[in-house]
């Protein structure tokens, strides 16, 4: 019982600071009730591929995408 209370107190722990870290978009509240919210987002960029090489070919080009821009960044 001890060893699960302790199991129990670690991962209670390590969540709550994962979940902290955790960065959410902010948002405008349009409207709200007990079931669901209507959310206004500011813009956003989103990046998407397609696979067509290999097993980790759209994380490559992801990759190199935003290494791009950090570089860019950074400069």
């Amino acid at each position: 019982m001890r060893v699960s209370l302790v199991f129990l107190s670690f991962l209670f722990y390590f969540w709550a600071n994962i979940s902290a870290a955790i960065e959410e978009p902010s948002y405008k509240v349009i409207s709200a009730n007990e079931i669901y919210e209507v959310r206004e987002y500011e813009d956003r960029i989103a990046v998407q591929t397609i696979q067509n090489n290999g097993q980790n070919g759209a994380f490559m080009k992801l990759f190199k995408y935003i290494s791009n821009i950090c570089k860019v960044q950074v400069s």
